[in-house]
């Protein structure tokens, strides 16, 4: 097959290809006027490149895959993981553009410590504590109140 047959088969750029084929993760053979010759072999490797690519595996992983350094079972797992604290961090990202965006937030008077906070902060396990945890008045921080007050004492 010709670098155009084989375009149209996959739907990946020439430029694509032959990146890959830098790469080290194909390599057609080459025919006497020393054009590229792909087989069907170096299609089905293609369509796994770009089928792993697209669920976002680097092509470090993919070349460990395909030297047998790594088990597609180990990379999932890794990857699946890897996506569900991606997920995480987009739910937390939503609730606080949601709470930013009740809050009327500008630019100019945004409190940033006040979200980055939410942000970064690990998403709580559906777990609630128990209730006698709760019942404890939280500690009031007012440094000048209380300097104020132990001048009155």
């Amino acid at each position: 097959m010709t670098i155009k047959e084989i375009e149209s088969l996959t739907g990946m750029t020439r430029a694509n290809i032959r990146f890959y084929e830098s790469r080290g993760l194909l390599s057609p053979e080459r025919g006497e006027n020393g054009y590229r010759d792909y087989s069907e072999k170096d299609l089905a490797v293609l369509q796994r490149i770009k089928l792993l690519r697209m669920l976002d595996l680097s092509l470090e992983e993919i070349q460990k895959l395909q030297t047998g350094e790594e088990v597609m079972d180990t990379v999932l797992s890794r990857h699946l993981e890897q996506l569900h604290q991606e997920e995480e961090r987009a739910a937390r990202c939503r609730e606080v553009c949601a709470q930013m965006k009740s809050d009327k937030v500008q630019y100019q008077t945004l409190n940033a410590d006040k979200y980055l906070q939410q942000v970064n902060q690990p998403k709580a396990e559906s777990q609630t504590e128990p209730q006698w945890k709760t019942d404890v008045l939280p500690q009031v921080r007012a440094p000048i109140r209380r300097f104020f007050a132990r001048g009155l004492d």
